[in-house]
């Protein structure tokens, strides 16, 4: 059982502190959990049963505002932790996966470091660990996230998932948009011409409707609020290119 430590803290965290969602079904090992990440200033939330880490992982993701780590027991009421973190992955959530858990068999390692798990800690375990392995998870996640993360202006393309963000949002758009989009950004300062677009292998684009593609591109990035802007190249094709907040309006 992890003992509750005296907080050497005052709980007034930083902005930039670290979330994280802790996974597990016994009230008061969550709360020792909690209290102790929180002296070492790191915001938590708790869920007890499987539905509830499902949706606070869901909202999360609806706010823009993920988790920077999980802690995740393997046996839970509702939904199993093993089947949350196939879930998580099936929805491309990446967010780095510690399971702590009296389940550590080689087999269950095995199981849950194929299905997306990051680390495995066995209870009980020392907090001080625990804290350097969700530190470590965090880390390397988002080293990992720098490395395939190109910015132009304000907005950026993540080569391993394939999003676009605004200053960290998200930027939904659809497919037929997406591809051209990430056709300009990848040759971001130099022209693609209109003909090269409606050659690609996309339903419904044409040399006729690529105009109207254009169009609806350049308002999806303006309503993002992005620092870039689609110019149009008479007789050439179009060129992604930076502006400055002033130029938008």
């Amino acid at each position: 059982m992890i003992e509750l430590l005296a907080c050497p803290f005052n709980l007034q965290t930083p902005s930039n502190a670290m979330r994280i969602l802790i996974v597990e079904d016994d009230p008061s090992l969550a709360e020792a959990i909690s209290f102790n990440l929180n002296s070492a200033k790191i915001l938590t939330s708790i869920a007890e049963t499987g539905p509830d880490a499902i949706a606070l992982l869901d909202n999360a993701a609806r706010l823009r505002h993920p988790y920077d780590a999980v802690v995740l027991d393997l046996t839970l009421p509702g939904i199993d932790g093993m089947d949350i973190l196939r879930m998580m992955r099936s929805k491309k959530d990446a967010t780095p996966v510690l399971v702590l858990t009296a389940r550590s068999t080689l087999a269950e390692r095995v199981d849950g470091l194929e299905n997306g798990a990051d680390d495995f800690l066995a209870k009980p375990c020392e907090t001080v660990e625990l804290i350097a392995r969700l530190r470590a998870i965090a880390r390397r996640h988002a080293t990992t996230d720098e490395v395939h993360r190109t910015t132009f202006g304000n907005l950026s393309y993540n080569t391993s998932t394939g999003d676009f963000d605004v200053d960290g949002a998200t930027m939904i758009l659809p497919r037929r948009s997406h591809v051209i989009l990430e056709v300009l950004f990848r040759r971001r300062g130099k022209p693609v011409t209109k003909e090269y677009l409606a050659n690609m292998d996309l339903d419904g684009t044409s040399l006729e409707s690529i105009d109207t593609q254009m169009y609806r591109i350049r308002r999806r990035i303006k309503d993002a609020g992005a620092t870039v802007s689609i110019r149009t190249l008479k007789g050439t094709g179009f060129m992604l290119e930076e502006v400055s907040p002033q130029d938008q309006d």
